[in-house]
This record gives structure tokens, sequence and C-alpha cells, in this order.
């Protein structure tokens, strides 16, 4: 059964400003719509798209937004309780108070699995994606929600399956290869080659800890745990949080002699 535009919206957890910036139609047309102006047959796949609904659960026209209910009741006042005339009232002592009902805080491990996605985690998550040839709708589909819905631990979770996905995918690409044309070097600066690939997944897997210099000076020391082409995600050393190193800002990336495998 069809639904007005603006219920849908609700539902999805966006507001309109979201939503003009997914389906690229400007804020103001998008409040006409919501209003009851009448929605062109191209602006409804559009909007049916991005709120992974079908085109015939969008109404052309959308019933008016109820206007929303304003508390107008004053709580009622809180009066003593009657006593009764041969009833004495109940002593306290001059210390004592009544006690407070404490309020259940939830776990920290369950607050931290309703924090939201990090955006440079979307836009990661992004890029990998496009190297397997997908854009943010087959990612979308893939996962079962739009990308803004995601916590952070599940944005961990997919862009580990997309390294990983990544990784067997220039394994293939390079083992397809006619014998005498693998490079053993990368001739762009850009490529994830064989020797490179080979390289960090080794240190990846033996969990080594690897020193990364960037251009500007900066050094970080901590264990890979997921790359690409373009970057490579690390959980630094000195307190466990993870961090993406864009190749293009890297000078180089080091191991101790002990675990450097040469």
């Amino acid at each position: 059964m069809a639904e007005n535009l603006w219920e849908i919206r609700k539902r999805k957890n966006m507001n309109i400003k979201q939503l003009a910036g997914k389906v690229g139609i400007p804020f103001d047309t998008l409040v006409a719509y919501e209003r009851g102006e009448l929605i062109p047959s191209a602006h409804r796949a559009r909007l049916a798209r991005a709120l992974f609904v079908q085109v015939s659960d969008i109404k052309a026209q959308s019933d008016p937004k109820p206007p929303e209910r304003k508390a107008t009741e004053r709580p009622a006042e809180h009066k003593p309780a009657e006593r009764k005339p041969d009833e004495r009232p109940v002593e306290r002592k001059p210390d004592e108070r009544p006690a407070k009902q404490k309020s259940a805080a939830p776990p920290k491990a369950k607050m931290a699995t309703m924090k939201p996605a990090r955006s440079s985690q979307i836009a990661h998550l992004l890029q990998l994606a496009a190297k397997l040839d997908e854009d943010e709708t087959a990612v979308a589909n893939k996962i079962g929600k739009p990308l803004h819905e995601l916590t952070l631990p599940e944005a961990s979770k997919w862009l580990h399956e997309y390294t990983t996905a990544i990784m067997q995918d220039n394994v293939t690409r390079a083992e397809k290869r006619p014998l005498g044309t693998r490079r053993k070097r990368a001739y762009l600066p850009e490529s994830v080659d064989e020797f490179e690939l080979k390289y960090l997944t080794a240190q990846q897997q033996a969990g080594n800890i690897l020193s990364f210099h960037l251009l500007n000076g900066e050094v970080f020391h901590g264990r890979i745990i997921g790359f690409s082409p373009y970057a490579i995600t690390i959980q630094q050393e000195a307190d466990g949080a993870q961090m993406m190193v864009q190749k293009l800002a890297l000078a180089y990336y080091s191991a101790p002699p002990q675990e450097a495998n040469t």
C-alpha cells in the first residue's frame, strides 16, 4: 500500500536535507512534495532508489502532515496524602532520606555498538567497493541497509570484507597473467602489485608492528588491519585506535629487522 513521502522518510530516519543531497532534488521541491504537490514519475523513481522502496510504495501526492500536538495539560499538582485523625505520622530520622532509584545505564560494550560509523570509514568503504565495480547502491543492497545507518562495528566488519575481496581479486588477476609478464616492482605509485600485496599480506597476518613515516614528518606505529591500492588502515600501537593512512601522504613504511620479510 502506497505511503506518504514524509512517512517513508521518517521511517528511514532521514531528514529532508539528507534526502535532498542523496537524490539531487532541491530542498524546497521536496518540501512541496511532502505538502501535497504532485511528484513526477522520474522524481518518484529517484526517491524510491534512495529510500530503498518500490516506486509504487510512494504516493504521487502526499497527504499534508498533521500538525504536531503541543502539551497543553498541566501536570497534576502533588498533594500530600490525607491522614486519618487517629493515625500518627511516620517519624523519620534527621539524616534519613528516601532511597533514589538508580537508572540502569547500558553496558559500555552495548553503547559502543550503537555508535554510528565515522564518515572516513564510509568513504574508505566506497573507495574499496569502486575497485570491485560497485557503487553506493550496490554496497547498500549487499549490506541490507543505507550506509548512513551503519554502526561502528558494522563498518569495520565490511571494511575487512571488502579488503579481503580486493586481495583475492588481485591474486586471481596476477595468476592469470602470462609467465614473463608479471612485475617484481610497481611501475605506478598508486598500484598494489604482487610484491607489495604479498608483503603487506604477510605483515598483516603476522601482526607485526610497522612504522609509517609521512611526508610531513609525522610517524605512526601500528599493525595493518586492511589496505587498498590507495590507503592502509592500521591499529595504532599506542592506544589501539584505528587510522587510515593515505599512500599519497606516505613517505615510506618499515618494520624492525627481526620482523621484516625481505
